[in-house]
């Protein structure tokens, strides 16, 4: 899977009736009417219209013969106004769709194509190749060229201008609806800039198909699994979601202001209440490929990554919560498993730090299997380059765990811990919050109190990243729960309130400090509710890349996005996808920049396949000037 830098631009989606619908097909019955064939979870094919160019549809009863068929459609407006409509059997309208007529007998074999030949024939083109009415003749493409094996359900659409749409459906991550444009009659296609129209749970049905509105827009309707609650065919939502094509300079589209799902989902249905539907669903992403190393080590999961000053590289990935030390001294393209010795690595959620006398490094993990309230974070130490260990005793226990350690201005090191209530019981007390300092390389720490934690029971540095952005100054981000998220921003959470720990309401606080961490300001709130896991790195060119487990749109994975003002404001609307999967466990990643300005981020993937630690080896985007006025056009970010 290559790197994709996203564009995010507006787009109007909208429901074709209620869950459990599976749209066929699509078409223009008039200049200011469209209609959709859908079926249901007992196959039942039903006809949808709208008189807003796809906003809102309205079902109606038709007459004449029943309309029976397979899953595939095929939807048409002849030149004289009637409708064909082929569903194994071909069915004929003259009335916009109202009366059908049964016009050919079931048969093998699915139909591509329906197209108004010479002399007012009719030609039915097989499934076999897709093709498009050009000029008054019949011309083929062959979509199997460029589509690859997971990518199904080619649709082409001959726009005004000439050039030719390609919506179809990808099975494997990232899966989703996607389109690409061939500016020359499909014998090439920009497959580098895919525009990605809607992501899906796996196991979708796609079936787009897209239609150019009367101001160049356009109206794309498919299919897509929406929820994970029953079977399939009973998570699937028929959406129709207007957009516009790269490049183009029209009027943006406006968004609807009504939910593109028709049911709530049963969030008590998902582990920990997990889903991808929790983000803006009107918007549409135009992707722009970028191609990056990537190198796993299987059978591992969550780890850390480090950079000795040498350059030598160390990952801790953890294996049946066993830590593994791995270094590599070629960037990253190939990894060596250390042989270690001395205290027993253990623990998830690492985070690694490697001090400047090239040779000492510490390790911080969240244990697993130990009481509630006892300390729930180890710190292990070597001096030798990862190869021996010894467990270190920092004082009081923290039920808290952090993702990184932070080296302060002078040169010490900083760890921050505090105690509290995770689930923010009733009656539980207010966190409290304390700053570990070591100066002689972690050997020792000295305990200094934390002013200006949040009264609330849930503790205070709750899987915390930290960055030092000048002398004195922090920044750092921390998970929190959806009652004060709410409390901060306003807005409600997915699950509503009171659904503590559940990781759909959970997000980010971000927080500065101007004493080392002694004290920290109000927060403030950037990412989405169920993006977390953030982790922010100062880049050679002085912005912040902010890294995150992305679960409030699908695809699901890891993403990134910069900040050119230490950490005030994010530029949301250029993420990076580095990573996706297709489960709800993903992400715990680290960035490094390396010398040459390469980036490396680390990620981790759970029950998509087999346990999967990965190395990415990619490159920041370019930086292009604002105001260019092109729509999908990279802005300074």
């Amino acid at each position: 899977m290559p790197v994709y830098f996203e564009s995010l631009e507006p787009a109007a989606r909208s429901a074709i009736g209620p869950r459990g619908q599976f749209v066929m097909a699509a078409a223009p019955v008039s200049a200011t009417s469209l209609l959709a064939c859908c079926r249901d979870r007992s196959h039942e094919v039903s006809l949808w219209l709208s008189h807003d160019e796809g906003l809102t549809w309205s079902t109606f009863r038709t007459h004449g013969d029943r309309l029976i068929g397979n899953d595939r459609a095929v939807l048409h407006a002849c030149r004289d106004g009637d409708m064909l409509l082929d569903i194994g059997r071909l069915y004929r309208s003259s009335d916009q769709g109202i009366t059908w007529s049964l016009r050919s007998r079931p048969r093998r074999g699915g139909v591509a194509r329906i197209v108004d030949g010479p002399d007012d024939r009719i030609t039915l083109v097989g499934s076999g190749e897709s093709w498009y009415s050009g000029l008054g003749r019949l011309s083929g493409v062959e979509p199997d060229r460029f589509l690859q094996d997971d990518e199904t359900d080619p649709h082409l659409l001959v726009l005004r201008d000439g050039r030719l749409l390609c919506t179809f459906a990808r099975h494997d991550v990232p899966i989703g609806i996607l389109a690409v444009i061939s500016e020359d009659a499909g014998t090439t296609w920009d497959t580098d800039h895919p525009v990605c129209l809607a992501g899906s749970w796996p196991n979708m049905f796609g079936c787009p198909t897209s239609i150019e509105l009367s101001d160049g827009s356009i109206l794309t309707t498919h299919s897509i699994r929406a929820y994970r609650e029953t079977d399939k065919i009973g998570d699937s939502v028929a959406h129709a979601v207007r957009w516009r094509l790269p490049g183009d300079k029209g009027a943006s589209v406006v968004p609807a202001h009504f939910p593109a799902l028709s049911d709530r989902p049963d969030w008590q249905k998902y582990d920990w209440a997990g889903t991808g539907f929790t983000g803006d669903l009107q918007q549409i992403a135009y992707w722009e490929k970028s191609e990056c190393e990537r190198v796993r080590v299987d059978d591992h999961y969550k780890g850390a990554l480090g950079r000795l000053p040498d350059g030598e590289l160390l990952i801790s990935p953890m294996r049946d919560e066993t830590l593994d030390i791995y270094r590599s001294t070629d960037d990253g393209r190939s990894w060596d498993r250390v042989v270690t010795c001395g205290a027993n690595l253990r623990g998830k959620e690492q985070a690694m730090l490697c001090l400047e006398d090239d040779d000492t490094v510490l390790l911080t993990a969240q244990l697993t299997g130990v009481p509630k309230g006892d300390n729930e974070s180890a710190l292990f130490r070597s001096a030798d380059r990862g190869r021996t260990w010894e467990e270190i005793d920092f004082g009081e226990g923290s039920t808290s765990y952090r993702r990184d350690l932070v080296r302060l201005s002078d040169g010490s090191v900083a760890l921050f811990n505090s105690r509290g209530d995770n689930r923010e019981s009733e009656g539980a007390p207010a966190t409290t919050a304390w700053r570990m300092r070591s100066v002689d390389g972690g050997r020792t720490w000295q305990r200094d109190p934390v002013r200006g934690a949040w009264p609330r029971s849930r503790p205070f540095f709750t899987e915390a990243a930290f960055l030092r952005l000048s002398e004195g100054r922090l920044l750092m981000a921390a998970r929190i729960n959806g009652d004060h998220v709410h409390a901060i921003t306003g807005i409600e959470p997915p699950a509503g309130l009171g659904w503590h720990n559940a990781e759909i309401n959970q997000a980010m606080a971000f927080m500065e400090s101007a004493d080392d961490g002694l004290s920290w300001s109000e927060p403030w709130v950037a990412l989405d509710y169920s993006d977390v896991h953030a982790k922010m790195l100062r880049l050679d060119d002085g912005r912040i890349l902010c890294s995150y487990r992305c679960r409030s749109r699908l695809p699901f994975g890891t993403r990134a996005v910069f900040s050119e003002d230490d950490g005030r404001t994010w530029d949301l609307k250029h993420p990076i996808l580095l990573g996706a999967h297709s489960t709800y466990y993903g992400g715990w990643q680290t960035d490094l920049q390396l010398s040459d300005g390469t980036m490396m981020t680390t990620w981790a993937w759970a029950f998509d396949g087999p346990y999967t630690f990965e190395v990415i080896r990619w490159r920041l985007p370019r930086r292009e000037g604002a105001g260019s006025g092109e729509r999908g056009a990279r802005s300074e970010t």
